[in-house]
């Protein structure tokens, strides 16, 4: 997935899975009554999904393309740390089964 896609993904509706995953990290969050939940929720969505937007309709596609590797780098740590997470999740699974 290039920043492209990937701006588009979030402008799409990404944006509040991006939303979830974020605010669900913040250990914080998750103590706080449901309302407030809520309205952080709201805003956090609110932000991802416009400003994806934004990128996507006033930033020029030669700056879009000139921080591509960029996130290139990102995306490639980013997923490499979920699958050390989920190799390592795999191997504890595997060893509960062998006892």
């Amino acid at each position: 997935m290039d920043i492209n896609n990937f701006l588009v993904w979030l402008t799409g509706g990404g944006f509040i899975i991006a939303a979830a995953w974020i605010l669900g990290k913040i250990p914080g969050y998750l103590a706080l009554s449901e309302t407030v939940r809520q309205w952080i929720f709201f805003a956090v969505s609110a932000v991802l999904g416009s400003g994806a937007y934004a990128v996507t309709q006033y930033v020029p596609v030669t700056t879009l393309a000139e921080i591509a590797p960029y996130f290139a780098i990102v995306a490639i740590a980013f997923g490499a740390i979920f699958l050390n997470k989920a190799y390592n999740k795999l191997g504890e699974v595997v060893g509960l089964l062998k006892k």
